[in-house]
């Protein structure tokens, strides 16, 4: 009896130690508000790790965008595979209209594996809201 409970006190110590040693990293998701973004962004306005994804559809993002921002439509059937076909180690600010398609792009990057990824709360709308500016097509004259 003795050496059962030594034995499965040794397992547990193993087990233990190996869990302590090599924990799960989980992402870092967040929903932040749009001074939050704009803070984010300048603390990696030089960087080439951190990506402005914008996950509205092709219309919507021609409508107007945020600088600097790659398109990748939530709505497109092969969206995952897009989105998995990213770097996990990068940095993300995800947006999209209102903050709901984003937040819902979120939970699949997590899925995925990727490290760091933020939500813009309100989307593009709030962005507008406050008067930051957005990249529009220019109008024809």
């Amino acid at each position: 009896m003795k050496k059962t409970i030594v034995f499965f006190l040794g397992i547990l110590l193993v087990v233990g130690a190996a869990v302590l040693s090599n924990p799960q990293e989980e992402t870092k998701k967040v929903d932040i508000n749009v001074f939050e973004a704009l803070e984010l962004i300048e603390q990696y306005e030089e960087s080439e790790i951190f990506i402005l994804l914008d996950v509205r559809t092709p219309a919507e993002f021609k409508a107007g965008h945020l600088e600097g921002a790659i398109k990748l439509d939530f709505y497109d059937p092969e969206f995952r595979e897009k989105l998995a076909e990213l770097d996990r180690d990068f940095v993300y600010l995800v947006y999209c209209r209102s903050g709901n398609r984003s937040a819902s792009a979120l939970r699949i990057m997590e899925e995925l594996g990727f490290n760091e990824a933020y939500n813009l709360l309100g989307g593009i709308i709030a962005w507008e809201a406050e008067g930051l500016e957005i990249v529009k097509p220019e109008e024809s004259e």
